[in-house]
């Protein structure tokens, strides 16, 4: 029974983003076109659906998941990832990815400096050299407000870091975790301001995780004096500066 499907790739290059062999320009592989012929693979999705509606939760319900639809496609293109390499990279970084779309439906919103105004939002946790996916979550209006992780940016920092933590040497496992343990140490991870302020900073240190990141004004950390910082006032070019630039690292 298929349970599952993907698609197949080889990659002999140092970026998965990159063609799959350096020696070429494009990425056809002539294994991969003869194992299963373009007919079969239509013939395979004619007949299975990834998400069977008659199991859909209805929104009311509290387990309800607004990617049911497809989270199936995501999560075996980024936890499949983890059981076929050997280490994991120590340099990560969090940032979002934006499609454009016009619908109504949960995973999409009203965007703000993007070249879209309105449509949906995932947050990667990448390897910075590698650009492997090692997890993701979707960013939308329905996750529990767990505090002190109130605002969306620390929180979503919380969700990878709990999928990242359990891919550490000498973490505590389950007994049913099939996951191999992949990072020699906690890594280090790049985040823009979005993501700042003591409680991602915290979280982090606690861990034994290391981060550097751009912070918001409104999120610099409370046990420094306000005199330490130094504000910019509006460039001569008639902008203003909105963001404090400024790197902090958690060890």
């Amino acid at each position: 029974m298929l349970v599952w499907d993907g698609i197949v790739t080889r990659n002999l290059a140092d970026n998965v983003a990159e063609s799959w062999m350096a020696s070429q320009s494009n990425t056809y592989d002539r294994e991969i076109d003869e194992a299963m012929h373009y007919r079969r693979w239509l013939d395979i999705k004619a007949c299975m659906k990834l998400c069977n509606f008659y199991h859909e939760k209805d929104r009311k319900a509290t387990d309800y998941d607004p990617t049911e639809k497809y989270r199936l496609v995501w999560d075996v293109m980024t936890h499949n990832m983890t059981q076929v390499i050997k280490k994991m990279g120590l340099d990560h970084t969090i940032d979002e990815t934006t499609w454009p779309s016009a619908s109504y439906s949960d995973m999409h919103n009203r965007v703000q400096g993007k070249k879209c105004t309105k449509g949906g939002q995932h947050v990667l946790l990448l390897d910075a050299q590698r650009r492997y996916i090692y997890g993701w979550t979707p960013r939308h209006n329905l996750w529990p407000v767990e505090k002190p992780f109130t605002a969306s940016g620390p929180a979503e920092v919380k969700r990878l870091v709990e999928i990242v933590l359990p891919l550490v040497k000498g973490d505590a496992e389950d007994d049913d975790d099939k996951g191999l343990q992949i990072l020699d140490d906690p890594p280090h991870i790049a985040l823009d301001n979005h993501f700042s302020g003591d409680v991602t900073l915290n979280l982090l240190g606690e861990l034994g995780f290391k981060g550097t990141m751009t912070c918001r004004r409104d999120r610099l950390p409370k046990s420094v004096a306000k005199k330490h910082f130094h504000h910019v006032n509006p460039l001569s070019t008639g902008r203003t500066l909105r963001r404090q630039f400024s790197c902090f690292f958690s060890r």
